[in-house]
This record gives structure tokens, sequence and C-alpha cells, in this order.
């Protein structure tokens, strides 16, 4: 087993108030740079707190102690996208090194004095790796500072372990002066941001590349499939109408089409002087229509108005044809649900001048005969459309009646969402609103259900 493994990993408080954890830095420079370089000094704690203190001596050795700063110094080069040496400008690497020398003649002495006398402490060094009173682990400097407080009787021990404490102490906070450095240091900022900004710019000028070939894929594309839309009619002069930008994108065979076909449009065209002989025939023609309009026109605005009145004559009923019934529900103000849904029944004499009227008669039938079709009804939008201008000429009980129908049909739908169903509650809904009884609830859910596929 590795000697790293076998200490747990815990967080650290130092002496000067640093927190090093990893999730607090990560995202800045000098959290990089920490989570590396005290990589040697947590693990060290960690085999402290765990009473085994020659392990934690050995973790902080001169050797990994320069690797894991060497590791956070390349670990912030590669981030900033600049070299080492860049980084170790912004450090007090001068410090650092005369640190190193301190350490590498106190750490040995250290070692080889707790060889020498541990085994002699016995429960002298009972707490020296308790947790702060927050729970947290302390640094090795302040373990070792309270290991050469306990022994201070035994000064051939207690000398080494508070010398390596000291330069263990100094050796964090230079550490925390380099975090300190790293994030105020500007040009590091600045590389890091001009990385940033470069890679962006490459990934902006390769989208704009792509784009732009993507781009002329589609003009082509939609330019082609435009020109095989106009090809699929039957009308061959509509080529002509073909944008010249489309024609020059187009395929071979598309060309040779288009000219065959300007070929046979100008062969059409020929046709032209024949039908303007025509046209005379045609203007007395619409006269004649004209005439035999105006007399339905006259006729139809009798029927309508008698209607209207509540009246009728036999005439009325071969005028309206195969829409005598319905003529006759207007006249008696008796509409049914199919009258108004899902499809507005085709009314009397429609096409006609007197059709406004008629629409008129149709829309006073359907208020004073609500009680036919409230319950019934399945609206369409030109039913709504219809009803909207005489929705306060209906009572508000029937309008109540209707959200209370709205709201059924919904729970129907909810139940069991059949595409009908759903249909048919979200139209009653909608008619509901909008003769100002708009549904509850149910109105609202029924408008975001599917279809149910299971049969």
């Amino acid at each position: 087993m590795s000697r790293t493994a076998i200490c747990t990993s815990v967080t650290l408080v130092a002496p000067f108030g640093s927190l090093y954890t990893l999730s607090t830095m990560a995202a800045k420079l000098g959290g990089a740079f920490l989570v590396h370089a005290m990589g040697p000094v947590r693990q060290s704690a960690a085999c402290m707190q765990a009473s085994k203190m020659p392990q934690g001596l050995e973790e902080i050795t001169p050797g990994p102690l320069g690797g894991a700063l060497r590791l956070g110094i390349q670990q912030v080069a590669q981030r900033a996208g600049v070299k080492p040496a860049d980084v170790e400008r912004v450090l007090p690497m001068d410090a650092l090194a005369e640190r190193m020398e301190h350490l590498k003649r106190s750490h040995p002495a250290a070692l080889d004095a707790w060889r020498a006398h541990a085994g002699q402490l016995g429960g002298m060094l009972k707490g020296v790796a308790d947790l702060t009173v927050d729970g947290r682990a302390v640094l090795p400097s302040a373990a070792l500072a309270r290991i050469a407080r306990k022994v201070r009787r035994d000064k051939a021990l207690a000398g080494p372990v508070q010398a390596l404490s000291d330069d263990m102490l100094a050796w964090e906070e230079l550490l925390e002066a380099c975090n300190q450095a790293l994030e105020a240091g500007a040009d590091l900022r600045q590389a890091y941001r001009i990385r940033v900004a470069r890679n962006a710019l490459f990934a902006l000028g390769l989208l704009v590349a792509l784009l732009a070939v993507a781009t002329e894929v589609t003009f082509v594309w939609a330019g082609r499939r435009r020109i095989d839309a106009v090809l699929a009619g039957k009308d061959v002069c509509e080529v002509e109408g073909i944008a010249p930008a489309d024609r020059v994108r187009g395929k071979p065979e598309q060309l040779a089409e288009i000219a065959a076909r300007r070929a046979s449009c100008a062969s059409q065209r020929a046709w032209v002087a024949f039908l303007s002989a025509e046209e005379a025939r045609l203007v007395e023609t619409a006269k004649e229509t004209a005439r035999a309009q105006e007399d339905l026109d006259q006729r139809c605005e009798a029927l309508t108005a008698r209607a209207a009145a509540g009246k009728g004559t036999a005439d009325d009923i071969t005028l309206a044809g195969e829409r005598k019934a319905l003529l006759g529900r207007i006249r008696m103000k008796m509409l049914a649900a199919k009258d108004l849904g899902p499809k507005l029944a085709e009314l009397p004499c429609a096409a006609t001048r007197a059709e406004p009227k008629m629409r008129e008669a149709f829309l006073a039938a359907a208020v004073a005969s609500i009680w036919n079709w409230i319950g019934a009804i399945e609206p369409s939008d030109e039913t709504m459309a219809f009803l909207r201008p005489r929705a306060d000429d209906m009572s508000e009980r029937a309008r109540i009646v209707l959200a209370a129908r709205a709201d059924e049909l919904a729970k129907r739908a909810i139940r069991r969402p059949t595409a009908d169903r759903i249909s048919r509650a979200i139209r009653v809904c909608a008619l509901a609103a909008t003769l100002g009884v708009p549904g509850k609830e149910p109105c609202e859910e029924a408008k975001t259900l599917t279809p149910d596929k299971k049969p």
C-alpha cells in the first residue's frame, strides 16, 4: 500500500486563517495551485489526526513538498496558457527555495529524533492530533508545535520537532502568499483571459465557416426544392416566376424542363387573342347574371325580413330550397345544436345581399333558443366568432351552465384522454371563455392533454 493511501484526507485549517478545500478554489488560478501544492500537507495532517505520526512526518519530506509545488505551478501555467517560468515570476521563489533548504535540515533531524524518543512518550501525546473546536484538523505545523510543547522537558526531541514546526509554518504561509500572488497577478489573469478569448475566437471562426457552408448548401437545396415545386405544378407559365438566383443553382435536368415549359407557355399565350374575341359575349352574360342576382337579392331581402318577424310564405319555402327546415327554425327561434356546431349551418339566401340580415336573424334565434343547444353544442372557431358579439345578450344562468358543461367535458377528457374527448372539451371550454365564463382548472389541464394511444 502506498503511503498516500494510508491516511484519509481531511479539511485543514491554517494558523493564518486560510481554508484549503477543492470546492472553494478550483475555479481560480490560486485555487488550482493550492489544490496540488498543499497535497502533501493535507495528507500529513490526515495521518497525524489518525495518530500515525511517522507516516505524517514522511508525507512532508522536502522531496514531496517540492514536487507538489512544481505540480501546482504547472497546473496554473496550463490553465492560464503560459509557461511555468511566467508563473514563477509572480511567486516568492527565492523565499520558497530558502525555506526548502531549512526543511532539508530540520526534517531529517525531527524524523531521527522522533524515531529515537517516540517510544518513551506513552500517553504524553494524547490530544496532539485532536480536532479543532469546529471539528476540523489542524495543519502539520500546529500539530508539531503541540508535540514540542508536550515534550518540552525532553530537549533532544522538543528542539528538532519545534524547528520542523517553525519551518512548516513558514512553508504553509509561503504557499498562502503564492495563492494571494496568483489571485492578484494581473498578467496571469490577462493571459488566462486571452487564452479563453483565443479559444472562443477560434470556435467562432469555425462556426462562421460552418454556417457559411451550411448556408450555401441550404440555399442550393432550397432553390432546387422551389424549382421542383414549380415543375410539379400544371401551369407551364409558372416557370417564368422562378428567381434568377434559383435558376443559377438549378440542376441540368431542371434547366431543360424550364426551357421546355417556357416554350409551352408561349404557345398558350397565342390563345389570348381568341379569348379577347369572346370578351364581349362574356360581358353580356355577366349583365344577365347581374339582373338575375338582383331579382334574387330582392326576394331574399323580403324573405329575411319576414323570418326575423316570425312570418313566412309559400314562396319563402320554395326560395329556401333544401334549407327550408333551418328557415323554419330561424322563424320560430328554435335552433338546434347541430345548427351551431361543429360547423355553422349554411343559411338560406347565402351569397346574396340579404345574407348579413339573415345572419342577424340566425344569431337572434340562437340567443333566444340558447337552452336548446347549450348542453350539446360542439363549437368551432367560426361558431365562437359568430356568438361573441351577442355574449351579453345571453342569460347569466345559461352561460354558467355552459361553463359547468365545459368543466365536465374537460374532466371526462382527463379521465380518458381520447382525441375526440380532448378536442370537444377544448372547444367547449373556449366557447365558455368567449362568452365571459371561462372554465376552471380542468379546462386548463385539458389544453395540455395528448390522446391516449391505448385501444
